[in-house]
């Protein structure tokens, strides 16, 4: 794999980072600026008529000045649109399911290297979502835009802490993210009915649903991954798993990235 692109987001996003705290710095003093500049303003707008014979012309040069240094000195901060970071990241859940799935092909050479370093990875995304808040943000996400598999997600949350915690099995809980996950494809096949019991399938669904969403690429690419996930969790479920206890973390992992970019898209 050319690393190159991924590397290239990684470098734009923090020289955006970077900006945006220079900006951040530079927020006191703009403030500053801002208020003596409101201050001259009401101060003039507030002048009585009598003013009106008193010559203008310093101000009209001064204000002349100030506007074409303030404006060249400080470039405009672009807008940034609510959308556009929920695009973005959706792109990044998308993409870190596809580098999760990655880790798992390479843990299963099964070499002291290979288990390694799935288990330092995977550890290092887990800790990623937990201080994102990422299954917090899942269950607002539901509440708000699919609160019909809200108790799903819990049941299936609740469950595999309690497997990590050594008080529930990997099995119970493969088979409850099995459920959230059939909970969330049926809800959309609901939404994209047009008629009770019309047929439906996932291109259908997706079209009718998710036809003007700008992330629809991720989703598409969410549910293209969807059946890999679900013989995963079938074969955590049923037993036939031979892989190491971390792979239900990427499994869970992975079922919150798909709930994130599916459910973030609905309106």
């Amino acid at each position: 794999m050319d690393t190159k692109k991924l590397t290239d987001a990684r470098d734009y996003l923090r020289t955006w980072l970077e900006r945006s705290r220079q900006a951040a710095d530079a927020a006191p003093t703009v403030q500053q600026l801002h208020d003596l500049l409101d201050w001259e303003v009401r101060t003039y707008e507030r002048r009585p008529a009598e003013a009106n014979s008193v010559s203008t012309t310093d101000l009209d040069r001064y204000a002349k000045s100030v506007y074409g240094r303030i404006t060249s000195a400080l470039p405009m901060i672009p807008a940034m649109p609510a959308s556009g970071l929920t695009q973005i990241s959706s792109v990044t859940a998308s993409t870190s399911s596809g580098m999760l799935t990655y880790v798992i092909d390479v843990s299963h050479l099964q070499t002291p290297d290979t288990v390694n370093y799935a288990s330092n990875a995977l550890a290092e995304y887990r800790k990623l979502q937990e201080f994102q808040q990422r299954p917090a943000k899942v269950r607002e996400l539901l509440v708000t835009r699919l609160p019909t598999v809200m108790a799903k997600f819990d049941s299936a949350r609740d469950t595999y802490q309690h497997c990590q915690s050594g008080f529930a099995d990997r099995t119970a809980a493969a088979l409850e993210m099995r459920t959230f996950l059939d909970g969330v494809k049926g809800e959309l096949f609901e939404r994209a009915r047009r008629q009770p019991g019309e047929n439906m399938s996932i291109e259908l669904a997706l079209e009718r649903v998710f036809s003007s969403a700008p992330t629809r690429t991720e989703i598409e690419e969410q549910f293209r991954q969807r059946s890999s996930l679900m013989d995963a969790l079938s074969a955590v479920a049923k037993r036939r798993d031979l892989s190491k206890p971390y792979e239900l973390e990427a499994l869970w992992a992975r079922v919150l990235d798909h709930a994130f970019v599916v459910v973030s898209a609905l309106k």
